[in-house]
């Protein structure tokens, strides 16, 4: 084969125009299986910089929403649980609600079992723990917070023996009961330092989720619960019983008192971490939609229109065959051909 050195020139011209033409091919082929504009950042021309930011903001983002989600999942339990305390308190109060000065021994033997069961649960409940991380410990997670209930039960069956065998007066009982505090009650030392636990939502926002199982409510539910598991009903013919059965309702009237702020109390406990929840919740719902709205903005920047992508490669295709064609027939030119 013999070209002229014009034809030469076209020639060379539309091989180099072949190989672009074979290399955008590809890189359609590529965009068009991959969704992807470029495999790289720096296929991505001037817009680089934008996509790392709007990348960086959705992990920000993301970072939130996995603590979100790990408190959650600690709250919800914590939420379970107090509602299980509430519902013993409740339980209890309507067991008290039924003693008049007409009631009889069985009547209060059957409160003083079902307070020998809630303490029991109360122990499970205020030690609740999730993957080895006690929930109403606030920051002291590896405390178990009510560590010593044989103590508490100890100290409620002695003051009630003495109050029975008229040791001590029924107001001295009482006072003794409501001074019980901290170990006496049965919690551990380490739980008087315990701080709060808080789980940070979005920037600058630490949400409080931290119910402490020594809080006033749960302090004097335990109280009540122990001193009337503790307590016998007076038995007259006992010589060795001094309180009798005045002094018994006198103690049941203020232990009920007792209960009924417990019980308020408790439900303020309720109500804080039911707030954590709804923010916790909102905040979790919000960062889904900026994460949404950002990995569109960056599917603009980075994805490809697949339907025009297939227009290109269809007009690349055209052109490639065209430019075969042209230098097919460049190849056939010779001297000969015009003899």
């Amino acid at each position: 084969m013999a070209l002229g050195v014009s034809n030469l020139g076209t020639f060379l011209a539309q091989t180099t125009s072949i190989t672009n033409m074979r290399t955008t091919l590809d890189d359609l082929q590529r965009q068009i299986s991959t969704g992807k504009k470029a495999t790289t950042y720096a296929g991505l021309d001037g817009n680089v910089q934008e996509v790392q930011r709007l990348r960086a903001d959705i992990t920000i983002l993301d970072n939130y929403q996995k603590a979100i989600d790990t408190a959650s999942v600690r709250t919800s339990v914590m939420n379970t649980s107090l509602n299980e305390i509430n519902d013993l308190a409740l339980e209890l109060r309507d067991g008290l609600s039924s003693l008049t000065a007409e009631s009889s021994e069985p009547n209060f033997a059957y409160v003083k079992e079902l307070a020998q069961t809630s303490l029991s649960f109360l122990n499970q409940l205020l030690n609740t723990e999730v993957n080895g991380r006690h929930l109403f410990s606030g920051s002291g997670t590896t405390t178990k917070p009510l560590e010593n209930l044989p103590r508490l039960e100890a100290n409620a069956e002695s003051e009630a023996e003495d109050w029975l065998s008229g040791a001590i007066t029924t107001e001295e009982f009482l006072e003794n009961i409501a001074g019980l505090q901290g170990q006496d009650l049965g919690y551990a030392l380490d739980l008087q330092s315990a701080t709060k636990v808080e789980a940070r939502i979005d920037d600058g926002y630490d949400v409080n989720y931290t119910v402490l199982a020594n809080e006033e409510g749960f302090q004097d539910l335990l109280r009540v619960t122990a001193t009337l598991a503790a307590m016998e009903f007076p038995d007259e013919t006992d010589p060795f019983t001094v309180a009798d059965k005045e002094d018994f309702f006198s103690a049941i009237r203020s232990l009920s008192g007792t209960l009924d702020e417990s019980i308020d109390n408790i439900s303020v406990s309720q109500t804080r971490l039911t707030v954590a929840i709804t923010n916790m919740d909102r905040a979790k719902a919000q960062h889904a939609q900026d994460q949404n709205a950002l990995q569109i903005l960056v599917d603009n920047i980075e994805n490809v229109d697949t339907a025009t992508a297939v227009t290109l490669l269809r007009q690349t295709e055209n052109q490639l065959n065209a430019s075969y064609q042209s230098i097919s027939t460049l190849a056939n030119l010779s001297l000969v051909n015009f003899l």
